[in-house]
């Protein structure tokens, strides 16, 4: 171990000796654990110096809070600090409740035997003392039996605690499921158990995420749950961005099947694009973005028009999902550290396999508007013939 770790070896020793004085309240010890935890630094400090001889490390004009490493050693503390589960930083015991348990139960049986005394008086009405004090003992006996109880159940908490603790370890992050199976209890029994260690400070700084799902004990780990969640939304807010839009329009049942899952196909190939450099030498990336907006236009076009659903049956059932396909097979062989002739060239099939599936689209497209455009055809050509017959367009001729 190089000095800077022995020297921050033995301030997170001190640190910890503190923090488990402050957060027991016994600081008879305090100074004497000090003492010693410093001795034991020094010494160690010393005989390593005196293996290696190389005092000079720590000479002015070295950095005595870096390691040979360059390491920062106030920031690898900290860092060490939060990654540090809660299970290990408690330090709870069953002392305090067992005494408490053992006065609350005694007077308990104390107030009960009063009341007991009072109560042949209380029931025959024979002294208005014997009510009275057969009320007030009984109130005491419930009081204090209320009191008994939680003491109770506070020293039963704390032996789940200990087991709790020998299971986790130092883990900062469990799952539910995991964790009850290795304590052997229900999963409810679980988060009950461990929401009772929360509220009642046994277990500060551990939380659930979300979907209460997996328990967090760590700083560290809930820093990085929170920048997941956040790329989460973050994700969800960009893939929805890529979905059409079916708000205002008249969608039948086979109509929404189809958008439903052309809005799969969609966020897959964003994904995908997001996974291909912007400076692929294909030129993929521009394509996808192509592709997509032509996936999009199609899906749009069946919302507003729902017959023309069953159109697109062949296009869902073959095209899509081939073009799936092609396009992770582009970004497996895009992935590969060496790339040969052969991933070249396959990755240049693909390409241009890319352009032809987006122009059989751009057709596909244009096909859906066939039978409208005919019908604008018959309606010029009746409109015509009508205002011929009526003197009110020039023969041909004419023009």
């Amino acid at each position: 171990m190089a000095f800077g770790d022995e020297i921050m070896q033995g301030v997170m020793n001190a640190a910890d000796t503190v923090t488990k004085a402050v957060e027991t309240g016994n600081f008879s010890n305090l100074s004497s654990d000090l003492s010693a935890t410093f001795n034991d630094t020094a010494k160690r400090f010393k005989e390593q110096a005196a293996r290696s001889g190389i005092y000079n490390s720590y000479m002015p004009g070295g950095s005595s809070a870096r390691n040979n490493s360059g390491v920062n050693m106030t920031e690898q503390y900290i860092l060490n600090k939060k990654k540090i589960s809660v299970f290990q930083k408690a330090h709870v015991s069953s002392i305090s409740s067992t005494i408490s348990g053992i006065i609350a139960g005694f007077f308990t049986f104390s107030s009960l035997l009063f009341a007991l005394i009072c109560l042949p008086g209380a029931i025959y009405l024979t002294s208005a003392f014997d009510i009275s004090g057969f009320i007030f003992f009984f109130v005491l006996t419930l009081l204090f039996g209320l009191w008994w109880k939680k003491s109770h159940d506070k020293k039963k908490l704390i032996k789940q605690f200990n087991l709790f603790k020998k299971a986790v370890g130092n883990r900062e992050y469990i799952s539910i499921k995991e964790f009850a199976s290795i304590v052997q209890i229900s999963e409810d029994d679980l988060k009950k158990s461990l929401k009772k260690m929360i509220s009642s400070g046994m277990l500060i700084g551990a939380r659930f995420d979300d979907e209460e799902t997996t328990l967090i004990l760590s700083e560290n780990a809930f820093d990085e749950y929170k920048k997941f969640v956040q790329s989460q939304r973050q994700q969800e807010i960009y893939d929805q961005s890529a979905q059409v839009d079916t708000q205002g329009m008249n969608v039948t049942s086979d109509s929404q099947k189809v958008i439903d899952e052309g809005n799969e196909y969609l966020v897959k190939v964003r994904r995908i694009n997001d996974m291909i450099p912007d400076d692929d030498e294909e030129h993929m990336s521009d394509k996808l973005y192509n592709l997509e907006n032509i996936m999009k236009r199609i899906f749009e076009h069946v919302g507003q028009h729902p017959e023309k659903a069953q159109d697109l049956r062949k296009f869902m059932n073959y095209y899509l999902p081939t073009t799936e396909k092609l396009l992770n097979a582009y970004v497996h062989l895009d992935a590969q550290p060496e790339v040969g002739d052969n991933i070249k060239d396959t990755k240049k099939q693909i390409s241009d396999a890319l352009d032809t599936i987006n122009t059989a689209f751009e057709k596909l497209f244009d096909d859906l508007f066939e039978e409208q455009a005919w019908d604008i055809a018959s309606d010029i050509s009746v409109m015509q013939t009508m205002m011929s017959q009526d003197g009110l367009m020039q023969s041909q001729s004419g023009l």
